[in-house]
């Protein structure tokens, strides 16, 4: 019987899409200014678009949760590294974007994206709790 890890996956073994992953830097840094230009247009006109940045934070969260764990396993979803590592950018931004690279680049999936949704989550929270209170 092999061993396997908490995902069911091999350990030893990679998903057909980490065998040949390469990080693709430029897709990752027009990564990061989407991010920043979504960021700035959302923050700019927070009251108008409030709808639009709840939504990318539920996207956000699937990407984290969902699709990115999904990368470590033999049905991964992806065909293109220049594709999740915009991806990981857009939606992880500059920490947590080269965290999920660095990880893919590794095989080892980590903790990194539950970490990452909890500090969204409380982000998310301590908002809210401002806002009330201002």
């Amino acid at each position: 019987m092999e061993d396997s890890d908490v995902n069911g996956q091999n350990p030893m073994r990679k998903s057909p899409f980490l065998v040949q992953w390469k990080t693709s830097v430029g897709a990752f840094v027009v990564g990061l200014i989407c991010n920043a230009v979504l960021g700035g247009v959302v923050g700019r006109l927070s009251s108008a678009l409030w709808l639009v940045a709840i939504i990318y934070v539920f996207a956000v969260v699937y990407y984290a949760l969902a699709y990115y764990p999904s990368l470590f396993k033999d049905g991964a979803r992806a065909r293109s590294s220049a594709a999740v590592s915009f991806g990981n950018a857009f939606f992880g931004g500059l920490v947590f974007g080269a965290i999920w690279n660095s990880c893919l680049a590794n095989g080892k999936i980590g903790i990194s994206h539950y970490v990452f949704v909890g500090l969204l989550a409380a982000i998310f929270i301590f908002s809210f709790i401002a806002a009330y209170y201002a």
